[in-house]
């Protein structure tokens, strides 16, 4: 089986989470990252011809850094060998930096020593794809690793949409329980102290409990 067989079936994961709030696959932000101008054009084409349209261009590592710090992207095309700032450092700076610790950072590179591969994934590479780029393989591993971004975006929106409903669940049942000044107005009429405790087994109850006058001599629980 090929490289590229075995990446595909992973594109079923937007299928977990089909909801309208995930942006389209080929609405994601990328920037490629190449200092040779033919080469750059070259991948920018090719993410164009296979529906990709938020594309940006960055000529070495400095220009990157630049550019993601205006736009974080959702994926880093990086080339390796560039002058001034490589591609190693680059990985590194993105890496140490928590607003861009989880962009996926695609390595294309020409370089075919182990130990430079292991180094590229030491520096904070995603994943690698050799230089001449074969067009099919380069665009099933940006669309696994975009569709996986996509479907942590949007299950972190889940969550944090469900912990604010959780709060408000939890704030509407506080409330539903008598208040400190029920409870006092209570000691003042009927000479009587009432406290009560609440606390949930998890993030909202089921139990609630309450007060209330009956007569000059009787109050109910």
């Amino acid at each position: 089986m090929s490289r590229v067989a075995e990446i595909q079936p992973a594109s079923r994961v937007r299928a977990w989470l089909d909801e309208p709030e995930v942006r389209p696959l080929h609405n994601s932000r990328i920037l490629v990252v190449e200092d040779d101008l033919t080469y750059r054009a070259l991948l920018e084409m090719t993410l164009r011809k296979h529906g990709f349209t938020e594309i940006r261009t960055a000529v070495d590592g400095r220009d990157a850094l630049a550019q993601i710090a205006a736009a974080t992207p959702d994926l880093v095309l990086l080339d390796i060998v560039m002058p001034e700032l490589d591609g190693f450092a680059l990985c590194r700076r993105l890496r140490a930096d928590p607003r861009f610790a989880d962009i996926p950072i695609l390595v294309q590179t020409m370089l075919d020593n182990a130990g430079d591969r292991v180094k590229a994934f030491k520096c904070g590479a995603t994943d690698l794809v050799t230089k001449p780029i074969n067009a099919k393989e380069m665009i099933a591993r940006v669309s696994i690793h975009l569709e996986r971004r996509l479907l942590i975006e949007g299950l972190t929106d889940y969550r944090s949409r469900m912990q604010d409903e959780l709060r408000l669940a939890r704030q509407m049942q506080h409330d539903l329980l008598p208040s400190a000044g029920r409870l006092d107005a209570i000691r003042r009429r009927y000479g009587v102290d009432v406290a009560g405790y609440f606390e949930p087994c998890s993030e909202v109850g089921g139990d609630l409990w309450g007060i209330g006058t009956i007569d000059d001599r009787r109050f109910a629980l």
